[in-house]
């Protein structure tokens, strides 16, 4: 993912998000899209209804708890540049890592993020989105002194393999003589995939 320099490449700083027919972003941790929560510490209660839209529903941790953490199976292998986590009680600070393989011994770091003392969406964007399959958030600590710690929802967003392939071979073509041969081989290529 990294050039020689290790600087980012041009067209992983600005990715488009994957949408929904109706326009809106595609939730890659959505349990109806496939996605589903692998593990979580033992004292977490509901931990699979942060993967729902249900607001009555959420994930519940004594605060006390030392290690409090949850590791979701995103949909699919995911170029991720975003995490929006909902309507949490008191979580503070999160650490975030992802694999693209579960379980593993190793969670590269994609960034730690502070949230906010706020009761509504929060959008987390990622300093240099990666490409992971399962998504750890560490919870490392929270506001107040509740006895529970609460999230509603998780969402995460980026663009998937087969996403990202069309979205480079549509640049590649671009650049491109109209009359190339190899664009409208590739073209036809992508009709005949589509159908």
């Amino acid at each position: 993912m990294k050039d020689k320099e290790g600087d980012m490449p041009d067209q992983l700083v600005n990715i488009t998000h994957r949408l929904e027919p109706d326009g809106s972003d595609y939730n890659y941790a959505s349990s109806s899209k496939g996605a589903k929560v692998v593990a979580h510490n033992k004292e977490a209660k509901g931990a699979c209804n942060i993967l729902g839209k249900d607001h009555d529903k959420y994930l519940r941790n004594p605060c006390s708890v030392g290690e409090k953490y949850v590791v979701i199976e995103l949909s699919e292998e995911t170029l991720v540049d975003a995490v929006i986590e909902h309507y949490s009680s008191n979580f503070e600070a999160f650490n975030l890592s992802g694999s693209l393989s579960y379980p593993t011994e190793t969670w590269p770091k994609l960034g730690n993020v502070v949230a906010a003392d706020v009761k509504h969406g929060q959008v987390f964007k990622l300093p240099e989105p990666k490409w992971v399959r399962y998504l750890k958030l560490d919870v490392l600590s929270h506001y107040g002194s509740e006895f529970y710690c609460t999230m509603s929802i998780v969402e995460v967003y980026g663009v998937d393999v087969m996403e990202r392939m069309l979205e480079d071979l549509f640049v590649t073509s671009s650049d491109e003589e109209p009359n190339s041969t190899v664009l409208t081989s590739s073209n036809q290529m992508l009709v005949q995939l589509m159908k």
